[in-house]
């Protein structure tokens, strides 16, 4: 010991101060990220791109997200992948040329055309780049000499299936309509299915040679509608024909679009399939036995799982108690010491999944019992089962959500 901090002393007198030599860590490859932000719809485009952040957290890069508008030149030739959601329709005319966002755009346009970074362009706003790039005659090319595409137009037809690998995917298509919910704009497939993002932006290929189909788009509702490209690899451009986080499900495009996240960043690696497992509305009254056969078996099968419970039960017109009003935190319960148990032993995550999971002493819409009520939106049930959602609980606030979501912690961390 004395032999070190001697060193370290001779070492500070000839050299300054001495410090351990750091591991040096290579940064992480970088991902751009640009969307529109004009428009009566403007905001769509942050929506899409945090959608689309969210996806690209599966990779192990920093993200960079911003409007197209404030793109600088050379910025994408530092990334291994850019991003761009066409979320406005006709976005450029947005912007005079001369102006800051016009430029911004300009700059993009010939970065796609002049580099060899992966470039994945989503819906919307192909045909300024292919203008912009046959006016300038950027690389001495045109668009669909280099890539071996054109753009054709947006169809507003009804698209709402797409097949990749030989499976078919809904495209925007709300399998099972909650009721109530505005489907106005939809079609009905029957089977309540509704098909809601029937548009799509089509390209013609001119050049089979330098073009790759991945996924195609067709219509079961109109039959005369032709199959054309959805996801289509042309040179260093990806295009996809819509963006594919609009009325997603479980069936939806977007699983063909995240499988192909792979090889549009060319970050490969082992597969995996993995899910998560989630038990909801674990309360006080919940039945032990029905919880310990669930444990049990997740134990031989060696899986980790969450448990998504309620702190405090409550039941204040005694549904589940012969009319006797009831209050039960789970700290208290049977329940809630075989839960820490089970945390004890690695086994599962315990979260808060609201603080009563219902709305005091009325009918939130039904009877007030904890997991059957709303806790923070007011709601009516209508006739036909649907649901009216009236506004906000009358004390709602941030102060009023972290003062309910604080005492579900205090009650869970007291188990």
């Amino acid at each position: 010991m004395f032999k070190k901090i001697y060193l370290a002393v001779v070492l500070t007198l000839f050299f300054g101060t001495y410090l351990p030599a750091k591991e040096s860590k290579s940064p992480k490859p970088q991902v751009l990220v640009l969307f529109d932000n004009c428009g009566p719809y403007a905001v769509t485009g942050k929506g899409y791109s945090m959608l689309l952040q969210n996806l690209l957290g599966h990779f192990d890069v920093k993200i960079i997200s911003k409007p197209a508008s404030e793109y600088t030149a050379g910025e994408m030739k530092k990334t291994i992948a850019t991003f761009y959601i066409g979320s406005t329709f006709a976005a450029l005319s947005y912007y005079p040329e001369g102006t800051d966002g016009y430029k911004g755009y300009q700059a993009f346009y010939k970065d796609v055309a002049t580099s060899n970074i992966p470039v994945v362009w989503m819906n919307y706003n192909l045909q300024y780049l292919e203008e912009a790039w046959n006016k300038n005659n950027w690389g001495n090319t045109t668009m669909a000499q280099k890539l071996g595409i054109k753009f054709q137009y947006t169809f507003p037809v009804p698209y709402n299936r797409i097949k990749y690998k030989n499976t078919e995917l809904y495209k925007g298509v709300v399998p099972f309509a909650t009721p109530g919910a505005n489907l106005s704009a939809c079609l009905d497939e029957g089977d309540n299915r509704y098909a809601c993002a029937l548009e799509l932006t089509r390209i013609d290929i001119v050049d089979s040679n330098k073009t790759k189909v991945y996924a195609t788009a067709y219509s079961t509702i109109d039959t005369a509608v032709q199959e054309t490209p959805y996801i289509t690899k042309a040179g260093n451009l990806w295009f996809v024909g819509d963006i594919p986080f609009t009325y997603m499900s479980e069936e939806d495009r977007y699983l063909a679009f995240a499988d192909l996240l792979h090889d549009m960043t060319g970050i490969q690696h082992k597969e995996k399939h993995l899910a998560l497992m989630r038990l909801e509305d674990v309360d006080a009254r919940t039945e032990l036995s029905d919880l310990a056969a669930i444990a049990e078996l997740t134990k031989k099968k060696k899986v980790f799982f969450s448990v998504a419970t309620i702190a405090q039960y409550e039941d204040p017109f005694g549904i589940e108690n012969n009319g006797v009003a009831t209050s039960e935190s789970l700290a208290e319960s049977k329940v809630g010491k075989y839960l820490k148990e089970l945390y004890d032993q690695k086994r599962i995550a315990i979260i808060a999944h609201g603080y009563t999971h219902q709305a005091g002493n009325i009918q939130n819409p039904y009877n007030g019992l904890s997991g059957d009520d709303f806790e923070f939106m007011r709601v009516v049930e209508n006739e036909g089962s649907s649901y009216s959602y009236l506004y906000p609980m009358w004390n709602d606030s941030g102060f009023y959500a972290l003062l309910r979501m604080y005492r579900a912690k205090s009650i869970l961390k007291s188990i």
